[in-house]
């Protein structure tokens, strides 16, 4: 069989898992496992002492009894926490669901990107709450976002501008674009940023933005299907990355689901 295997008859393209029959094999492998066995499985992976520990500071200042550990904590030990409307879109008058959406679709995008590491995560869902931050990841599309990110950090490089706290002028952008293709040598590159930036501006200006405390308390909801849990970032960290960004695909899909139903 060594003799035989090829790396080159090997296909990168398109693979396709069965989940569903994953989940199946998983299930006979642990009930063939001993009482001794499973637990020890339990003991070595979600219920292992580092990860006890890590979760126990989280809690602990919020506890009046032991028993109350298990429901400050079960988000992390479920593995499907879908919030219901009421946590997660509480005030549909002001927030429509579409709104809400498209927000949580911003914070995957940049947590996908975001070092794991509370500075890191606290920075960046942040920046959704600035006109920069909010317009680059707007969109889902990486290629887009870079252009967007590049385009907005050149431009105040340049001029010494923040475009979080004040907008230019059409007739002012014009000015720059001057500036800028010879700075570039390029009419291309000129154009090209100083059409992001009027991008910016327009989305800038028709765009509610959200508060830091909105932001936070939407992500809070998917992930722990709650509006009060033990702080959000730390509870990230500990969650990690790949569960973190698996729930909030999850959720996505679901509400793409209930849509369409």
């Amino acid at each position: 069989m060594i003799e035989k295997f090829d790396f080159n008859r090997i296909s990168l393209g398109g693979p396709v898992f069965d989940i569903v029959k994953l989940k199946w094999l998983n299930g006979e492998y642990l009930r063939k496992l001993s009482p001794n066995e499973f637990f020890s499985a339990l003991r070595t992976t979600i219920f292992s002492d580092a990860y006890l520990q890590a979760i126990a500071p989280l809690v602990q200042a919020r506890m009046e009894t032991l028993s109350q550990f298990g429901d400050m904590t079960s988000f992390f030990f479920s593995d499907n926490v879908l919030p219901p409307d009421s946590v997660w879109l509480p005030n549909p008058s002001k927030r429509t669901r579409d709104e809400t959406l498209k927000l949580v679709e911003a914070q995957l995008s940049i947590l996908e990107a975001s070092e794991w590491d509370a500075l890191s995560i606290d920075t960046n869902l942040r920046e959704l709450c600035k006109p920069v931050g909010a317009f680059i990841y707007s969109t889902r599309d990486s290629a887009t976002q870079t252009r967007r990110k590049n385009a907005a950090r050149d431009y105040q490089e340049t001029f010494g501008v923040s475009l979080n706290q004040l907008f230019p002028s059409d007739e002012l952008i014009q000015n720059h674009e001057a500036v800028l293709r010879i700075k570039y040598q390029s009419d291309d590159k000129a154009k090209e940023v100083t059409s992001l930036v009027r991008e910016l501006v327009a989305y800038g200006s028709t765009h509610i933005s959200w508060s830091v405390k909105e932001n936070f308390m939407l992500l809070r909801a998917i992930l722990t299907g709650s509006t009060t849990s033990p702080p959000l970032v730390e509870s990230l960290v500990v969650f990690g990355k790949a569960r973190s960004l698996d729930r909030m695909r999850r959720f996505l899909e679901a509400q793409k689901k209930l849509r369409r139903s």
